[in-house]
């Protein structure tokens, strides 16, 4: 067999002795670098360690089970991306293998796995993250930046968006799951601004009235000068290490101490800081400054641009 010309560092993970001495075999003659865990304490323990690319893991595994290994990892610090995951193990069946891709593995095989399979797997994983990594290299010496004002009028939304949406797209960084996230939350802060900020049409109208009321307050609002033609600025940021996007209105602002709490499960329901809590849900940091007037929302490199850029199943 001839070595992989992607050679990269390999852990395998399972309870099973004699499995990981023939993964170590195979894998050492592709030309890898394996290291092996018994368990799923001691593979976080090995993770942090030796900081590998690829993680082979058993879903059975005693005191930690391979579910419980993937949570454990999106919580490490760790200096380099955390490693692709491919899960090998016994439990057969569509639904066990689809639950493991949802909780971020990349690829699914049954025990015993073909070995032509799973090199295919680590071949393809180590492939998609050195070509990361030279995308995150080249763009490292450069930082882009876009802006953008527009009036509060409710049809510039949709446009700012998917200008933000471009973008982001044009950098290669991010996919598309990742890209759908932020822009949720672009629009729910960028239609805060216009509407409660520039428009100053509060979410109370929505619990008060019907749907109708609330779109005649907006449209009134924007036909209004000193509402309809206050300017909202909207600036993206993008380096490797983050994604900040700045949104700032020029509304009288709000009191940021009434900001409902994210813990409180009643607040999803409520129309006014329902868009909030979705922005702090879908995004790593989400801060409010100028009196409520500047939004900025925060989705770091291992959140999305490193972590989500993974998919390569």
């Amino acid at each position: 067999m001839t070595a992989s010309p992607s050679a990269a560092r390999i852990l395998v993970a399972d309870d099973d002795a004699q499995l990981c001495d023939a993964l170590v075999q195979l894998l050492g003659v592709a030309g890898h670098s394996v290291q092996t865990a018994g368990d799923g304490y001691a593979c976080i323990e090995a993770i942090r360690a030796f900081e590998p690319d690829v993680l082979i893991l058993d879903l059975s595994m005693p005191n930690l089970d391979g579910y419980g290994v993937i949570r454990e990892m999106e919580v490490l610090d760790l200096a380099s991306q955390p490693p692709d995951v491919i899960v090998l193990t016994g439990h057969a069946g569509v639904s066990e293998g689809a639950r493991a891709i949802r909780s971020g593995a990349i690829g699914f095989l049954t025990k015993p796995a073909r070995s032509v399979e799973l090199l295919t797997l680590i071949d393809r994983a180590v492939a998609a993250r050195r070509a990361l990594d030279q995308k995150l290299s080249a763009f490292s010496e450069s930082r882009k930046h876009w802006e953008c004002s527009v009036a509060c009028q409710r049809r510039n939304i949709r446009h700012v968006v998917n200008h933000i949406a471009a973008e982001i797209e044009v950098t290669g960084l991010i996919p598309p799951r990742g890209i759908r996230r932020i822009l949720m939350a672009a629009d729910e802060a960028i239609t805060n601004a216009v509407v409660h900020g520039g428009l100053e049409v509060g979410s109370l109208i929505k619990e008060r009235a019907d749907s109708l009321g609330f779109e005649q307050a907006c449209a009134i609002r924007e036909a209004q000068a000193g509402h309809g033609d206050r300017r909202v600025t909207v600036a993206l940021d993008i380096n490797p290490d983050e994604l900040v996007i700045t949104i700032q209105d020029q509304g009288p602002g709000f009191d940021v101490s009434d900001l409902p709490d994210p813990s409180d499960p009643d607040a999803l329901f409520r129309a006014s800081g329902r868009g909030i809590i979705i922005m702090q849900s879908l995004l790593d940091e989400v801060r409010f400054e100028d009196a409520g007037r500047r939004t900025i929302m925060v989705q770091r490199a291992r959140g999305t641009i490193e972590a989500s850029a993974k998919q390569v199943m």
